[in-house]
């Protein structure tokens, strides 16, 4: 079995023993992504995935793969880089917003305005 197969039976029996929150939260985004004789390396798509894996269900997914391939396994948890970086507004980390036209008039939203205008707008 190449890796694809052998994660694919690892991720069925997973789907019967968890409830489908679970497995949809944690586990279906992985990945098996390298076998190297016994250790086995699982993608996670993020940092917090790939801890909650190996705090919560390292026994689980472990003793998994232990049945599936028929012999003893250490696994390893890691993180996929994404395909690329968001684009950022002045390099700060937050996505642009396009402008907003009112009555002819544009002007760009920003956090600090969306914060003001809220607070205005709630009733009282």
């Amino acid at each position: 079995m190449d890796a694809k197969q052998v994660w694919r039976a690892v991720l069925g029996e997973l789907q019967v023993s968890l409830s489908p929150a679970n497995f949809e939260t944690w586990l279906k985004d992985t990945a098996l992504i390298e076998i190297d004789e016994n250790r086995f390396r699982i993608a996670a798509p993020n940092g917090f995935a790939r801890d909650w894996l190996d705090n919560r269900y390292r026994p689980l997914i472990s003793q998994t793969l232990t049945r599936v391939v028929g012999g003893s396994v250490q696994i390893e948890f890691v993180v996929v880089d994404a395909p690329g970086p968001l684009p950022t507004q002045n390099g700060d980390g937050e996505l642009p917003l396009p402008p907003v036209s009112a009555g002819g008039n544009s002007m760009p939203i920003t956090r600090s305005s969306c914060t003001a205008a809220s607070a205005w707008a709630r009733p009282t």
